[in-house]
């Protein structure tokens, strides 16, 4: 008998904007207490206790097919549990509204600690 090595679970659909709903599903794991841990506080705690701290940045998408391609990749690197996550703007500040709100959704739709400075 062979052992199956268990499955990540199917990436959920994404709704688009002209559907009314949100590009992402509800938050599936709840988040930290309502305490604010600064990022300081973070990687001091996890560099005291030897623990690796890695982390992923992020563009802004500025298309329907980017914004599926992002919250996909959310989803694939959730369950590593980066240390914390970034959006980055686009040159000039040009994307700065979608990298706000693309903040603002990582930070209330899924378990990832975006920053930003």
């Amino acid at each position: 008998m062979t052992a199956r090595a268990a499955r990540a679970p199917a990436p959920r659909p994404v709704r688009t904007p002209r559907t009314g709903r949100s590009p992402l599903p509800p938050p599936s794991v709840p988040q930290e207490s309502s305490t604010t841990t600064t990022l300081r506080e973070v990687l001091a705690r996890d560099l005291a206790a030897g623990t690796p701290t890695f982390s992923f940045e992020f563009f802004a998408p500025k298309t329907q097919s980017g914004t599926r391609g992002l919250w996909d990749a959310v989803r694939r690197i959730e369950p590593l549990s980066p240390t914390f996550v970034s959006v980055t703007y686009g040159a000039g500040g040009s994307s700065k509204d979608r990298t706000v709100e693309v903040t603002r959704r990582l930070a209330t739709h899924t378990t990832l600690r975006p920053v930003a400075r």
